[in-house]
């Protein structure tokens, strides 16, 4: 007992290296240590014994340690003088760091006097110099400093660790060799403001793709934080909003020509105070090499894609990110981000945004069916992410633009009646057809179920020969018309309605028929020249076609398409070709197709010549198409007045031209070998119209053509020839004109009822070898042969204008002809010294 409180008493005289009156005083035993320890750690303040020269082999030195006088500090005062050491050395501003003598002394002493002790005391203040990835050395505890160099947090000094591994493993104080993806995904968090951004991503994430403790636990947890940075944006995202591309998706653009896509938008909203607008070029066309999904380059701020390198990538591969957006992370990214995508545009990135976007349109258009999300399928009806094009007026005389639209799909009007669309110009989907079925499964509305059409005849009712056959013809082939090849009825027939037709129907003959459309409240009227060709109305009774006896020849499309609106209870456009087959083409064709016309048309009596032999002969057409020959051999008393009847039938010539909408040109067998120049009958052929267009005219090409790049250049070239002819000479409507490209048909150019038709094989053939050395030519002043092109079509759109007015190769003819040819002259003439082809891409 004596013995313990010996101990315990303050009964040992101490003092400090460098003694004071303070220090000098008496201490218990447990708060001394023998002066050999300060004098090792220079420790100047370490109360000692007042002994200085005891001798460490004694017995007193025995009985004194054996009371509690230390031979080691404790283990947190000495952490605390490694402390006071690093601080006071960090104040010398020295570049060279030396390590704290403590610290060496704790190296040295941990084996035998601290070992046990550090496994009880849990130590945290940090006391261990390390580096940090800017190259400060601070101090860490063990739990937060490791021995493996990395760009997350602090590591040991290397002479730290040489320190620690002479004595004992270092991994005796807790010291690894590298954090676990837990904690090193932890310390990211807690520093991430710090030392995460753009440039040092690409370092931390191949770091962590080498740490062990990948679980799904882990990636669950990871999922919910922001922490991917993200090039010109100030935020960090969550591993479900940025993507890594699977392959490198290469994109080139292509210029077809002028036109222009202008921009409108605003959170899909019409009004236009919250609009911005930039125009682009229309048929620049884009490439794209992919090995995945339809989603392209430069997709930033719609669809984030990085890229931190193969071992960075791996890491966030690893944690979650994806190669391209699931179905529902798609649908969020275009409701929620496409104003802002949309947003800052110009005439560099427009036309590219806009093909991005349409293919994201088309991915999700493929993977649509996937979506389970009740919720997310409510915001596709509601919110706007539907693109949409709309052709307005532009500032000048003629001239269009097609602007774009994000809008939700019930703002959108699908495409069954190009007619109507490019009256009435509604917001219309891309010319996709897997993007009208996804905008119809959200809302999206058929235009011909939008728009209210009536058609009316107008002027005097008059019966002849050819309104009784087309009559007959109808008639007699109603059997094999609204059946398949199976003789089975198509679906949602009004039989009644079929049945009017075989007993009550009448063809009459009217002066012009109107058509009014009413569509969004607003209702506009169309001329006879716009309107349909016929038009079909009824009543319980009877039934009356009547159609425009001006035109030379049926109209089959619009004749099948008013039996089908009659019909059919709901309108199907895919069948009104079928139909306008079936009444057009010889019944020998329809054999040849697969139709089995003799079985369908067994019971009836009577036959009917094909249409051919049908359409009346020439000369008992109409009474108003035979010629009307100008007086030569009269008297004309004033000239003046003369020429005045013949300015004013020029500028009537010049305005009666229109523009064909249909996307398909079918016209009955015709043959011929020889060139034929004339414009009477329009050529046999099947043609459907190209996807672009070129400088604002359409082209048409015949089936199993081969369209081939040098094809389209060409019809660029033709298309500029004629656009700057209509634009600076004739100053006719452009939408007159149009491009076809036929297999081996005689005709170098055409007029099908004031829509003028120009061969671009004729000008592949004879005059674009002959121009290409002199495409980028600035004048053509001097160039014989551009000359001979110019003129060659300026004279053919001549010839073509004057059948506007007369169908026939007549003396009447020859003499509009002529008026049209000399009156445009001098401009032709002022315009070739000024034209070249140089823009014409």
């Amino acid at each position: 007992g004596d013995f313990n409180a010996l101990k315990q008493s303050e009964c040992l005289r101490g003092t400090t290296l460098i003694p004071n009156k303070e220090d000098t005083r008496k201490y218990a035993p447990q708060d001394l240590h023998f002066p050999f320890v300060a004098i090792q750690l220079q420790w100047s303040t370490l109360p000692i014994i007042d002994w200085h020269d005891i001798d460490l082999h004694s017995r007193e030195y025995v009985f004194l340690k054996e009371i509690g006088v230390r031979e080691v500090p404790d283990l947190r005062k000495l952490i605390d003088r490694i402390i006071e050491e690093h601080n006071e050395q960090k104040k010398e501003l020295n570049n060279e760091y030396k390590l704290p003598i403590a610290l060496k002394f704790l190296a040295e002493n941990f084996q035998q006097h601290y070992s046990k002790l550090w496994k009880t005391t849990k130590i945290k203040r940090p006391f261990l110099p390390s580096i940090l990835p800017s190259k400060t050395i601070i101090l860490s505890s063990s739990e937060q400093v490791f021995k493996d160099e990395n760009p997350l947090c602090a590591t040991l000094l290397p002479i730290v660790v040489q320190l620690f591994e002479k004595y004992f493993n270092i991994s005796l104080l807790g010291i690894k060799d590298r954090p676990t993806l837990t904690i090193a995904f932890d310390i990211l968090m807690k520093k991430k403001q710090e030392i995460l951004n753009i440039e040092t991503a690409r370092k931390i994430f191949a770091y962590m793709n080498e740490l062990d403790g990948l679980s799904r636990t882990l990636i669950e947890r990871v999922s919910k934080f922001a922490f991917i940075p993200l090039e010109r944006n100030n935020n960090f995202m969550k591993p479900s909003q940025v993507f890594i591309r699977s392959d490198n998706s290469i994109t080139t653009y292509d210029d077809d020509d002028d036109d222009e896509i202008t921009q409108i938008i605003g959170n899909g909203s019409r009004k236009r105070n919250n609009t911005k607008t930039t125009t682009t070029s229309k048929n620049k066309k884009f490439k794209t090499i992919s090995s995945t999904p339809l989603i392209m380059d430069d997709t930033s701020g719609l669809i984030d894609y990085i890229d931190y390198g193969s071992e960075g990538n791996s890491f966030l591969l690893n944690i979650g990110v994806l190669h391209y957006p699931s179905t529902t992370t798609l649908v969020e990214l275009l409701i929620d981000r496409q104003a802002n995508y949309f947003s800052n545009l110009n005439q560099n990135n427009l036309q590219q945004k806009l093909y991005v976007y349409t293919n994201c349109l088309r991915q999700l258009a493929i993977t649509i069916n996937e979506l389970q999300s009740m919720s997310l399928i409510k915001r596709l009806k509601t919110k706007a992410w539907c693109l949409g094009y709309q052709v307005i007026d532009g500032c000048t005389n003629n001239e269009k633009q097609r602007i774009f639209k994000i809008v939700s799909p019930n703002q959108i009007y699908l495409d069954d009646d190009h007619q109507c669309a490019i009256d009435l110009r509604p917001l219309l989907p891309p010319d996709e057809p897997e993007l009208t079925e996804l905008y119809e499964k959200f809302g999206a509305s058929w235009l011909s179920e939008c728009v209210k059409r009536t058609l009316v005849h107008k002027g005097n009712i008059a019966t002849s020969d050819r309104c009784n056959k087309l009559r007959d013809l109808i008639q007699y082939r109603l059997d094999m018309l609204f059946v398949n090849n199976r003789g089975e009825k198509m679906e949602n027939l009004h039989e009644k309605h079929v049945e009017m037709l075989r007993t009550n129907l009448s063809v009459y003959e009217v002066d012009s028929i109107q058509c009014q459309l009413t569509f969004q409240k607003k209702t506009i009227t169309l001329d006879s020249t716009n309107s349909s060709s016929c038009v079909l109305e009824y009543d319980k009774n009877k039934v009356v076609l009547y159609f425009q006896k001006h035109l030379r020849a049926f109209d089959y499309i619009d004749i099948a398409s008013e039996l089908v609106r009659y019909v059919f209870k709901k309108s199907l456009d895919t069948i009104v070709h079928t139909i306008s087959d079936k009444l057009s083409s010889p019944l020998e064709t329809l054999k040849r197709r697969g139709i089995p016309v003799d079985r369908l048309l067994q019971y009836k009596q009577r036959d009917i010549r094909s249409t051919v032999e049908m359409i009346e002969e020439k000369s008992k057409l109409n009474h108003y198409y035979h010629e009307t020959h100008v007086k030569i051999n009269g008297c004309i008393e004033d000239f003046n007045c003369q020429q005045t009847k013949n300015d004013t039938k020029l500028f009537s010539i010049l305005k009666q031209g229109r523009e064909y909408t249909q996307t398909k040109f079918i016209q009955q067998e015709y043959i011929k070998d020889e060139i034929d120049h004339s414009c009477e009958i329009v050529p046999s052929t099947n043609m459907i119209r190209y996807k672009d267009l070129f400088h604002s005219i359409p082209l048409y090409i015949e089936e199993n053509i081969l369209i081939t790049n040098k094809m389209l250049d060409q019809a660029k070239q033709l298309a500029w020839i004629l656009i700057e002819l209509a634009n600076h000479v004739f100053k006719i409507p452009i939408e007159t004109l149009h491009l076809y490209r036929d297999i081996n048909g005689a005709r170098i150019a055409f007029n099908d009822r004031h829509a003028l038709f120009f061969n671009l094989r004729y000008y592949e053939q004879v005059f674009a070898d002959k121009v290409q050395p002199y495409l980028q030519a600035t004048t053509s002043s001097s160039i014989s042969m551009i000359h001979t092109i110019v003129n060659f079509y300026y004279i053919l759109i001549c010839h073509e204008l004057a059948h506007n007015i007369e169908r026939a190769h007549n003396s009447n003819f020859i003499h509009h002809l002529q008026t049209i040819a000399v009156k445009f002259m001098t401009e032709k003439d002022s315009f070739l010294q000024k034209f070249s082809f140089q823009n014409y891409l």
